[in-house]
């Protein structure tokens, strides 16, 4: 009797061992949810800010300098918001949200982010996309850009001088296995495919035994910031969490101190096919005049001044509409010389909302449209 009570005991202390750390993750991701939303109101308060000081008169190197801090804001509005998907990683809610969307355009958008603060150190930052690189896939877009966004503004943040070469390309069968990775297994097929990307550059490069603790959530950042041009902690510990979810992989290789460094990474993508225009009939049927595109360098080549209204399609195949608000911000002084520029979508999520006015769009329209 005395030994059962002793088990007893020893299981109810067992019990209350494993459900500790439990409650404590949970208080840990309750405080980041809170944190993360508190944050972000002076977040948008300075994005907001900035975007109408953008529209006062100002000289073009004022005007550059407020364009690189809305980017640079936005940046940091992306850091906030994975503080909030660490903690969702961590206790496994954090689920992929598949749907078609434009490759090309994520990310000529992420290199247009990072662009003006690789310009203020004079780094060159080329993109190279492979003639035969889908333009239209289907994954999780926001996860894919936050992950090229940390791979690539990580490079250029640690980075002083010299060039950054990013080039994207689906990855060839032999190139899919690494040995140092034993538990990633691709499984290519006719429905999808592994994108290959990779962030190489020419600076001081790292140890190789330094690599691992690259991925590390909280590596010492003195350390080894002082002797890589690589980066690391933070952005890339989440990084590799979310290759994990989307079945990718992802790796570090140096020759050494002084061979520069080359990050590289492999992703699942769906096949997609080209999305069809919606149609603009609606807009005919109330009299006004309508250029129908297929994309939006399309709209940009043909674009003219008697065009007042921009629509772009961004609900069913992602496309680059932010790219398209970026391009006519630079064509005009002002913003109410340019035209209202507004999505098209079939996206309720308010967040999705949000990031379109945030980057400049004037208004949403929820599909189907009724008269």
């Amino acid at each position: 009797m005395r030994a059962r009570d002793h088990l007893g005991e020893q299981n109810v202390a067992l019990d209350l061992a494993k459900r500790e750390p439990e409650t404590t993750i949970r208080a840990h991701n309750d405080f980041l949810t809170v944190m993360n939303h508190e944050m972000r109101t002076p977040m948008h308060a300075i994005i907001a800010l900035y975007s109408l000081l953008q529209e006062t008169e100002l000289t073009a190197e004022q005007r550059l300098m407020v364009k690189t801090v809305l980017k640079s804001s936005n940046l940091l509005a992306t850091l906030i918001n994975d503080v909030l998907d660490l903690s969702r990683l961590e206790d496994r809610s954090l689920e992929l949200d598949l749907r078609a969307f434009n490759l090309h355009s994520v990310f000529r958008e992420v290199i247009n982010l990072i662009r003006p603060i690789a310009s203020v150190k004079k780094l060159f930052l080329p993109l190279n996309l492979v003639p035969d690189l889908p333009e239209y896939v289907v994954g999780d877009e926001k996860l894919l850009m936050q992950t090229i966004l940390n791979v690539a503004g990580n490079a250029v943040k640690f980075f002083k001088k010299g060039s950054i070469y990013v080039s994207v390309s689906v990855a060839k069968l032999e190139s899919l296995r690494d040995a140092r990775a034993p538990g990633f297994s691709p499984m290519p097929s006719d429905n999808h495919f592994y994108l290959r990307v990779q962030v190489k550059d020419s600076g001081s490069g790292i140890n190789p035994q330094d690599i691992p603790k690259l991925f590390s959530k909280f590596a010492d950042r003195q350390s080894l910031a002082s002797k890589n041009s690589c980066g690391k902690g933070f952005g890339l510990a989440i990084s590799k969490r979310f290759f994990s979810l989307m079945e990718g992989h992802i790796w570090i290789e140096s020759e050494g101190l002084g061979k520069g460094c080359t990050t590289t990474f492999l992703v699942k993508l769906g096949i997609a096919e080209r999305p069809k225009m919606a149609t603009k009939g609606l807009l005919v049927h109330l009299g006004y005049d309508v250029t129908a595109v297929g994309s939006s360098e399309e709209c940009l080549r043909i674009f003219s001044h008697e065009h007042k209204v921009v629509f772009t399609d961004v609900g069913i195949s992602g496309m680059d509409g932010c790219e398209v608000v970026s391009v006519l911000q630079d064509r005009f002084s002002a913003r109410h010389q340019r035209p209202l520029i507004t999505a098209l979508t079939t996206n309720t999520d308010r967040a999705t909302k949000d990031n379109y006015l945030r980057v400049g769009m004037d208004g949403v329209v929820l599909k189907p449209v009724s008269l």
